[in-house]
């Protein structure tokens, strides 16, 4: 979260999102699916979100993403974790957020710092 979120004013940054700043206040959940040690950095943001947002928050592996029938509406921002790039299960949840709820999902690559 370094550089995203600002302890100076509260704001979280998140231009690269492409979702607006109107549509933000209107989501009522965040899902998280990631694969393998991506699981870790997705416990610790659903702990962020829901002490900073007060919203709910599920985290999910994204093969569990993938094969259950989760339940995503128009108001529900879906995240996709990976230490790696683009995996198969990845790229089936991302098929999957996309499929349910349009332009509310964002995939993410971190790298772990060693």
């Amino acid at each position: 979260m370094l550089g995203r979120v600002s302890l100076d004013s509260g704001r979280v940054l998140l231009d690269h999102m492409e979702i607006s700043n109107s549509e933000f206040p209107n989501l009522t959940k965040v899902h998280i699916a990631a694969c393998g040690t991506s699981w870790h950095p997705a416990q610790t943001g659903k702990f962020m979100i829901e002490q900073l947002a007060s919203m709910q928050v599920e985290v999910n592996y994204a093969r569990e993403f993938r094969y259950r029938d989760p339940i995503v509406t128009p108001t529900t921002l879906t995240m996709l974790i990976t230490d790696s790039g683009e995996t198969a299960d990845t790229i089936a949840a991302r098929r999957k957020a996309k499929s349910r709820a349009r332009k509310r999902w964002r995939s993410v690559t971190w790298s772990a710092p060693w």
